[in-house]
């Protein structure tokens, strides 16, 4: 009795044509919208194709963005032992020069030779001492002694 309701028969001229009604979920194929025909089926079958496309390009972008994380993080470990190997030959240097400082300032008697190998200070008369400042035109316009 159903196969009866669902089932229907459309006659054209000499043509009989049978159509069966499908389930609510199959979709029609071609829909005519503003006089335009738009076939359902292959644009369904272009946008899933196209999200599958973004989904592996998107997994692609996070594999290749956790390789340069991983590489950048290997680069800093390095840069970071670098540098502390600088900081270690850096400081034996200091204490290698401390101690030629030290071997250079101590004579056997215990003075110290570099010390007194300064030169003195040269003794310089301040030739302004004693004098009073008279303004910056004092001397072309002042009083006359």
């Amino acid at each position: 009795m159903h196969a009866a309701m669902l089932s229907s028969k459309t006659t054209f001229a000499t043509t009989t044509i049978a159509t069966t009604k499908k389930s609510s979920t199959a979709r029609r194929a071609i829909v005519t919208k503003a006089g335009k025909t738009i076939d359902t089926n292959n644009r369904r079958a272009a946008m899933l194709a196209k999200q599958a496309a973004d989904k592996k390009k998107a997994a692609e972008a996070k594999a290749k963005a956790e390789a340069l994380k991983q590489k950048n993080l290997a680069a800093a470990k390095k840069v970071a032992e670098a540098k502390k190997a600088a900081e270690i030959k850096a400081e034996a240097k200091r204490k290698e020069m401390a101690k030629k400082t030290a071997a250079l300032n101590k004579t056997v008697g215990g003075s110290s030779r570099f010390a007194k190998s300064k030169p003195t200070k040269p003794n310089v008369k301040d030739p302004l001492a004693g004098k009073e400042y008279k303004g910056l035109f004092g001397s072309l316009f002042g009083k006359k002694k």
